[in-house]
């Protein structure tokens, strides 16, 4: 991101939440102080298109910020968050005191909580940006949160195909992805179906080198950088099929980042459908997740678990092997398992 301001503080944050006390200590969460060594351990963790100016970057990460505050359920923890950032029309001054005086002036916290409630950022709500931060990683979803910039978007491409079966296995050693297996099964909707592109990235770490691998009945043709990191390789299939004739072929992506892995596995449905989309998480015996659920559909992660008892969360096996089937998966949507490594306290 440009416009990094030189100079400044003797303590430089490094991790979100030494960053979020920084910002509520000082300006508030300014897209200029977000664009500062003040937030750049916020900007190290998003991934937003680096094309963007660093003001609309910066004005996408407070929004994310304002996001994360906006979904607290204590009333109390919500309006404290929003005066310490600045993040609300009543709290726009730039003097931390001032914020705060205006937070105790509002009547907002009860008597007798006020030093509970304001006396430094929740280390939850750092966690919880973390998350979100990592979810639109995954997703990509980073457009809407450009307030007055307009990116450019991809045009829509009518596949000319759709998957009758579509199998992904990702597995990890400790907490990093190491490589994901991919099963199909390709349905030709019109003559001329000769291939296929796979994209293939490391969530957490776009930069990382990622190696497709044709594991049955196809070959790379080709590979190009994918335009979000990563690959774009062409899979040849064995003949050009014709309507209503079906393909079944592998591949497997090998990552090479020995970053830990976004807590999220999803697909993109980027054919026509799937008719079954089954996706299974080989997790580290050694190194178990605490809860493990599912989303379908939504372009919209959800930034917390479901609650105990919910049927969206799903049982690991002795083994350590965790999986899903959605069925009638729509073109442009996106469904995924996604998981917590240990308990955390709800806000």
């Amino acid at each position: 991101m440009q416009g990094d301001l030189e100079g400044g503080q003797a303590d430089v944050p490094e991790t979100p939440q030494e960053a979020l006390r920084a910002l509520a200590s000082g300006e508030g969460a300014t897209p200029e102080q977000i664009a500062s060594p003040l937030g750049r351990p916020l900007r190290d963790l998003a991934y937003v298109p680096p094309q963007w100016p660093w003001n609309i970057q910066a004005t996408a990460i407070r929004n994310v910020i304002s996001e994360v505050v906006e979904s607290l359920a204590d009333a109390h923890h919500r309006e404290t968050a929003r005066a310490q950032l600045g993040l609300t029309p009543q709290y726009s001054s730039r003097d931390p005191a001032k914020r705060m005086e205006t937070l105790l002036a509002s009547g907002a916290l009860e008597p007798g909580h006020t030093a509970e409630y304001s006396r430094e950022i929740n280390p939850a709500l750092a966690q919880m940006l973390e998350d979100r931060l990592s979810q639109l990683n995954s997703t990509g979803d980073w457009s809407k949160y450009a307030a007055g910039y307009k990116a450019p978007t991809e045009e829509v491409i009518s596949h000319p195909f759709k998957f009758e079966r579509y199998l992904m296995l990702f597995s990890l050693r400790n907490r990093v992805g190491i490589e994901c297996t991919t099963y199909r099964v390709l349905r030709a909707l019109k003559d001329g179906v000769n291939s296929y592109k796979a994209i293939a990235w490391y969530y957490s770490d776009p930069d990382a080198p990622v190696e497709v691998i044709p594991v049955a009945n196809c070959r790379v043709a080709s590979m190009e950088p994918g335009e979000s990191g990563g690959t774009a390789a062409v899979l040849e299939l064995p003949h050009t099929l014709r309507r209503d004739e079906t393909c079944f072929f592998a591949s497997k992506v090998v990552y090479r980042s020995s970053r830990e892995t976004t807590r999220i596995v999803s697909h993109d449905v980027r054919a026509q459908s799937v008719d079954r989309l089954t996706i299974g998480i080989q997790f580290d015996i050694a190194d178990l997740p605490f809860s493990v659920w599912h989303y379908a559909g939504s372009r919209d992660v959800g930034m917390r678990r479901p609650p105990p008892g919910s049927n969206d969360l799903l049982a690991i096996s002795e083994f350590g092997f965790v999986s899903h089937t959605f069925h009638a998966c729509e073109h442009g949507r996106r469904y995924g398992i996604q998981w917590d490594w240990t308990r955390h306290v709800e806000l």
